[in-house]
């Protein structure tokens, strides 16, 4: 049997909306057409889970992917796993701050340069990105044959 894994994104975070970094300290949770869209996500989810049950659901620590998680995952009858690797990059020293004081702190955006992190303490992308697919293959070789679902 395949595994199969299905990815969701968050709804819409007033860090998103604002511009500004979303780390651990930034990301302030879901503005309410976020809570929308995971409700929305949740009833989606909820029906192609009658038709393949998911078998385990995993969310990423971020408040927003926490809030969007207990919107969805009481749908499917299952409680998430909270998997730290599935945090976004961290920001360290920009954790909060906005985007295009960022980019010109930095000289160009973080993905021009993505093996240099943009902030003392900051993640560089690439680092980020190995993280979370060591993250992401660690789950599917403990759920082989599975319905997994990821929250981020």
């Amino acid at each position: 049997m395949d595994t199969d894994v299905v990815l969701v994104r968050h709804g819409e975070a007033h860090c998103n909306l604002a511009g500004i970094a979303g780390g651990d300290l930034g990301c302030t949770g879901l503005t309410p057409r976020g809570r929308a869209q995971a409700d929305q996500a949740g009833r989606r989810l909820e029906w192609t889970h009658r038709d393949r049950q998911f078998d385990v659901v995993y969310a990423g620590p971020r408040l927003r992917v926490r809030e969007t998680a207990a919107v969805i995952s009481p749908r499917l009858g299952l409680t998430p796993h909270i998997e730290p690797r599935l945090s976004g990059p961290a920001h360290g020293d920009a954790d909060g701050k906005p985007w295009t004081d960022i980019w010109a702190a930095f000289g160009s955006s973080p993905a021009d340069q993505p093996d240099r992190p943009f902030a003392a303490g900051a993640e560089s992308w690439n680092a980020f990105l190995a993280r979370a697919t060591g993250c992401l293959r660690d789950i599917v070789t403990r759920h082989a044959g599975e319905r997994i679902l990821i929250l981020e």
